[in-house]
């Protein structure tokens, strides 16, 4: 009230009116510019999955080849080199 009171003093004919007008326009601002920031997060999040998808495929097609080309499985290959008993053929 004390404020209402002040402004009417200062501004007889708008009072607070022109102060709640301004608050209005920085809420309108700031409820834009979160909104463009939600759009650009989405944006990337899903250009970093699809980069993330196209590199797990590329991957994928990768190690099929080389098992292909080779005749065996890499994630079998792995899982023995992990074993420390495991001796490659000479």
């Amino acid at each position: 009230m004390t404020f209402e009171a002040s402004s009417r003093i200062q501004d007889p004919v708008y009072g607070c009116t022109l102060m709640i007008s301004q608050l209005q326009h920085q809420i309108m601002q700031t409820q834009y510019e979160i909104a463009k920031i939600q759009a650009e997060i989405a944006f990337f999040t899903a250009q970093q999955q699809l980069m993330n998808h196209q590199r797990n495929a590329n991957q994928a097609e990768w190690t099929h080849s080389i098992e292909q080309q080779h005749g065996f499985h890499l994630e079998d290959q792995h899982q023995n080199s992990t074993d420390f008993n495991f001796h490659p053929p000479l």
